[in-house]
């Protein structure tokens, strides 16, 4: 089978690595190693399914949401422990907890919050019950929270980019949750093994375009903001918190490819600053090789139908982003006409999205495996 022969190749490489530490660092990403292990926790209750709403004001630079998460008690308990970064403001008097037999029936109990509490040093924010919830008991908590609009790439951030046609400055919103920073956005549960399904909705200006990890459903006039609209988008499948993304910009979308590989049908948009007819078709004729050339050395396709390419001017910080359905990175980065980095990329949404590594501290080997892999890849490649 494929994954035997790949998991045979990659420990050749892991004993290699070991031994030669520069080699090492080249495909290891060491910031992502720090993430602390105490950060971890209590599994006294389990996320089923997110619903969040995110509503953007991009002229202050911050954010409002709302987060019903729909959660399981797996023991008695009269806490609810979350992560939730210090940047991120939660009015504790709003949080609301209903509990009932089943999800998708009407709550049948209010249970009193009596306060929430950050635990010191650490991104957790425990939110404490009047009385014990027990085992097996479902319901849905409800959390008010406010934030703010970063200038770099972590969390939930703006960029800018001189527009080619009007030469004016745009802005655009974009977010970027890893390693761990889904928490930086909203309180959730922020582990690489948690995987559930999230429903969005944003709020945005209407000179602005959203796009989101899955496809948009519908899109309305806000029914309080003038000059608003609000895009819910389709459920995604079980997915981590820090595999959510969403872009806000005014670039511009390429036509559509669309290629049926066997049973295997992707949708590509590529969002860009008006680049040259020859820059998006060598972007376009990369991607699809690509995607062509994982599915068939993994003898299988990725859930997600469709994948976004943004391709940003001036992209802060780091090359790219890769997240369920979205890739944007620098201009820089694309015009580069080789198909490594990209494969890398690519690859990231099934090993790291899909297939997870069970804690922050397996990060760099799973790493270290997207670039052999890439590097497979690109040396079988029929171009």
């Amino acid at each position: 089978m494929v994954y035997i022969n790949i998991f045979r190749k990659f420990m050749v490489m892991v004993a290699l690595l070991m031994h030669l530490k520069e080699f090492a660092e080249s495909y290891i990403d060491i910031s992502t190693i720090n993430v602390k292990s105490e950060d971890r926790i209590s599994k006294d209750v389990t996320p089923l399914s997110y619903e969040i709403f995110i509503e953007t004001n991009i002229s202050i630079k911050d954010f409002n949401g709302m987060v019903l998460m729909y959660i399981k008690w797996t023991t008695d308990s009269k806490k609810i422990y979350l992560h939730t970064h210090s940047d991120l403001y939660i009015e504790e008097k709003q949080i609301k907890l209903r509990l009932s037999k089943n999800i998708n029936k009407v709550s049948s109990k209010n249970v009193p919050v009596l306060r929430g509490i950050r635990l010191p040093k650490k991104t957790i924010y425990v939110v404490h019950l009047k009385e014990i919830v027990r085992q097996g008991s479902e319901g849905v908590i409800e959390i008010p929270f406010k934030g703010k609009i970063l200038n770099t790439a972590q969390g939930f951030f703006e960029g800018y980019y001189t527009n080619s046609s009007t030469l004016a400055q745009e802005s655009y919103l974009a977010t970027n949750l890893k390693p761990n920073n889904a928490r930086r956005l909203f309180p959730c549960f922020d582990e690489p093994e948690i995987k559930v399904p999230f429903k969005v909705s944003i709020a945005r200006s209407q000179e602005y375009i959203a796009v989101f990890n899955t496809i948009l459903n519908k899109s309305i006039q806000h029914p309080v903001l003038k000059g608003y609209r609000l895009d819910t988008f389709d459920t995604t499948p079980p997915i981590p918190a820090f595999s959510l993304c969403f872009v806000i910009s005014k670039l511009q979308k390429s036509e559509e490819i669309i290629f049926l590989d066997g049973q295997t049908f992707y949708s590509i948009h590529i969002w860009n600053n008006n680049i040259s007819h020859f820059f998006l078709k060598n972007v376009q004729t990369r991607l699809t090789i690509t995607l062509k050339s994982i599915h068939v050395f993994f003898e299988d396709s990725l859930p997600s139908s469709k994948i976004d390419v943004f391709i940003i001017p001036e992209f802060p910080t780091i090359p790219y982003v890769s997240s369920w359905g979205i890739l944007c990175g620098r201009e820089s980065e694309f015009s580069n006409n080789g198909f490594f980095e990209i494969s890398k990329e690519l690859i990231y949404h099934w090993i790291g999205i899909w297939i997870t590594p069970n804690w922050w501290s397996d990060e760099p080997l799973n790493k270290a495996l997207i670039s052999f892999l890439a590097t497979e890849i690109v040396i079988h490649m029929e171009v």
